[in-house]
């Protein structure tokens, strides 16, 4: 028994993480599944017990979890459990990544991540392509159209145009992971373990950056343009191949660019204005070491607006545009001991240059969206994938 897992458990693990983004309520069945697959990892301990590496990190998902369970419950004992569960799915996620890096190496690990977002990537651009969904709404795609009101759009010569989703729940989300897939790609070609002229490198990159454009994510096009910057700057990574396919997707995708930032009706900026300004008033509500309560910023605020009689629309009961200000938020200090500890783990590694290189790209949309925190397939991939700044044992 323990062979046949062994040797199908990476296969259960990455399709379960390939399949994450499509778990939708009330059934949750792709995050079940990972909870399943997770689940058997652990029971067959014989599998892992030898990898000290599994159980060190094993240790800090419980310890984790358990803070996350005491702060759920001293902000409200009927709070918001099942964000706390799916929390806890990402959470443990890690040990099941930390036995993968360990036995295949952080290239192997790195390559089947890019391949998982490839096919997202693909399934996005061709939602732009047809402008409506593929029809996969039996296995949790979300029914997609120009003409949704609730859909992510914008106006193009009095035509509404709509964004590239994908899998997920949000056009932001899927240009988000997309850049994930960019920065894997270029951090196999600085570690030389790949050349950015070998054909996958040019497929992967052609694909990937149609997904960031098509996404139309403004914060995302930041991270897009930063990434190269420091391939070329901080690496010296000859990327002039990959250079010219981006060049010339932005000249074909001009006229698009100009009417996404020129729409006027796009209520991004002044919802988040808002948002900001909402934030402010609730972070003084509640105790400053414990927040809101994890999740539980929607409802606080919900209940904050109708205390002040303030006229909202129900799409604005929603998280607040930033991960940063929404731990500070829900979690409080609990949220800002998290950020200092991975600020002191930056520190006393001093290894400027790797963390430099993951967080920059990513940095603009961490903080200004919520998606890598409030959605799970995000919050797993950020997670697992930033397991990559440690030392494998083989690469």
């Amino acid at each position: 028994m323990r062979v046949q897992f062994s040797s199908i458990f990476p296969y259960l693990f990455f399709v379960s993480l390939a399949l994450l983004p499509l778990s939708r309520p009330p059934f949750h069945f792709f995050e079940v599944l990972l909870a399943a697959v997770l689940a058997i990892f652990f029971v067959n301990a014989s599998y892992w017990r030898r990898v000290r590496e599994v159980h060190l990190m094993l240790g800090v998902s419980l310890f984790v979890m358990g803070i996350t369970v005491l702060a759920a419950a001293a902000a409200d004992p009927q709070g918001n459990w099942l964000y706390v569960a799916r929390f806890g799915l990402a959470i443990f996620s890690l040990p099941a990544a930390v036995f993968l890096l360990r036995k295949q190496g952080k290239t192997f690990f790195a390559l089947v991540f890019i391949s998982i977002l490839l096919l997202h990537a693909q399934w996005g651009v061709l939602q732009f392509i047809w402008q409506q969904s593929l029809g996969l709404s039996s296995i949790g795609e979300s029914v997609l159209s120009p003409l949704t009101p609730v859909v992510a759009k914008f106006s193009f010569d009095s035509s509404p145009i709509m964004r590239a989703y994908g899998p997920y729940l949000h056009a932001n989300t899927f240009g988000g992971m997309a850049l994930m897939g960019l920065v894997c790609l270029g951090w196999l070609w600085y570690r030389k373990n790949l050349s950015p002229q070998h054909i996958f490198s040019l497929a992967s990159w052609l694909t990937l950056a149609l997904a960031v454009i098509t996404s139309f994510s403004r914060a995302v096009y930041v991270g897009a343009i930063v990434l190269p910057l420091l391939l070329v700057f901080l690496f010296r990574v000859r990327i002039a191949h990959v250079s010219l396919i981006s060049f010339i997707i932005i000249l074909l995708f001009l006229p698009l660019l100009q009417a996404r930032f020129s729409d006027t009706q796009d209520r991004a900026t002044p919802e988040r204005a808002r948002g900001y300004s909402w934030w402010q008033e609730i972070l003084t509500q509640y105790p400053v070491w414990r927040g809101a309560g994890p999740g539980q910023y929607p409802l606080a605020l919900e209940n904050h607006l109708n205390q002040e009689q303030v006229r909202y629309e129900a799409w604005e009961i929603a998280p607040v545009h930033s991960v940063p200000l929404l731990l500070a938020a829900e979690w409080g200090m609990i949220g800002g001991g998290f950020l200092l500890g991975y600020a002191l783990f930056c520190l006393l590694r001093r290894d400027w240059q790797n963390i430099a290189f993951w967080l920059l790209p990513i940095l603009p949309a961490l903080l200004l969206d919520h998606y890598f925190l409030t959605q799970n397939a995000p919050l797993v991939f950020l997670m697992v994938l930033g397991l990559l700044h440690f030392q494998p044992a083989k690469s």
